[in-house]
């Protein structure tokens, strides 16, 4: 049985427009990372040039990442089958998440929020 887990740390954003109703936060010094808890060996790995963008009028975001960004394998050859076999690099150079948050955020009160 395989536990994965992925985390996502937005940590620079930076409003794009001015009108505070249609305002939208953009950021690219981001990180992803993920742990991968098998009994035989615990896989981790993670990535610093997450990109994405946040929109509080409709509770949206999207963030992207490039999947040969990732460092941090037990070995070379966990990295090469991490790229080639499971996330298929060559065919999906991005991984792309979009969703909308379900919590209200104070995005005008500066601070950490886990949502």
């Amino acid at each position: 049985m395989r536990i994965f887990i992925l985390l996502i740390s937005f940590v620079l954003l930076r409003p794009s427009l001015s009108a505070a109703q249609n305002e939208i936060f953009i950021g690219d010094h981001g990180m992803a990372s993920f742990v991968s808890n098998a009994p035989l060996e615990i896989i981790k790995a993670e990535s610093n040039s997450l990109k994405g963008v946040i929109s509080p009028s409709i509770k949206g975001f999207a963030f992207s990442v490039s999947i040969t960004s990732f460092h941090g394998f037990n070995s070379d050859i966990q990295r090469t089958h991490f790229l080639e076999n499971y996330m298929e690099q060559k065919k999906y150079p991005q991984a792309t998440f979009s969703g909308k948050f379900i919590e209200d955020i104070p995005f005008d009160t500066p601070g950490t929020y886990i949502v």
